[in-house]
């Protein structure tokens, strides 16, 4: 009986230890990686002219690296410089510390350090724009932007947060805080 008794120990510890093995050796899931994965393609100092449906310019962009993510066709943008067109041949230019665009194009969004620089008016003077970050819709030729904008034009400064501007009327909307300023040199 007590042989028995210590048989049916030794095989329940046996069971015991053989289930505990094969639960440390099981597969496990490979662990979630921050980020996009690794890009299909990448460009390195490249220039790109998008285009739209009609064949006519979208944007142009260009920088020291453009990555694309495989699984969404999104592109993530290094230091990029944007030139999105204006009226009568005057470009927006658009400067970030990185960038993204959507996989088809009509969205770019620009953040970290954003300048944009408007076309030149008849006046001589160009618009510029200083903000944290700001997407652009290049469909409807419009930026738009939650964070405070700054916008100096020859010696005018407005100020304030949330601002939404066209870039076919050039006309700036700042939606609260707003603060205007006057420069007389």
């Amino acid at each position: 009986m007590i042989m028995r008794n210590l048989a049916t120990l030794v095989l329940l510890a046996a069971a015991v230890l053989t289930s505990w093995l094969a639960w440390q050796l099981r597969p496990r899931p490979a662990p979630d990686v921050p980020g996009p994965p690794r890009s299909d393609y990448s460009l390195d100092n490249y220039e790109l002219v998008v285009l739209d449906e009609q064949g006519t310019e979208s944007f142009t962009v260009r920088g020291p690296i453009l990555s694309r993510d495989p699984n969404t066709s999104e592109w993530f943008l290094n230091d990029p410089r944007f030139s999105f067109p204006g009226t009568a041949d005057e470009p927006w230019l658009a400067q970030a510390q990185s960038g993204w665009v959507s996989a088809h194009a009509d969205e770019v969004r620009l953040q970290r350090d954003v300048r944009v620089l408007g076309p030149l008016q008849p006046d001589g003077d160009r618009a510029r724009l200083n903000t944290a970050a700001i997407a652009v819709f290049p469909k409807q030729n419009l930026a738009r932007s939650t964070d405070t904008v700054t916008i100096t034009r020859g010696a005018s400064i407005l100020r304030g947060r949330g601002m939404e501007t066209n870039f076919q009327t050039h006309q700036f909307t700042l939606f609260s805080e707003v603060r205007a300023r006057y420069e007389l040199h």
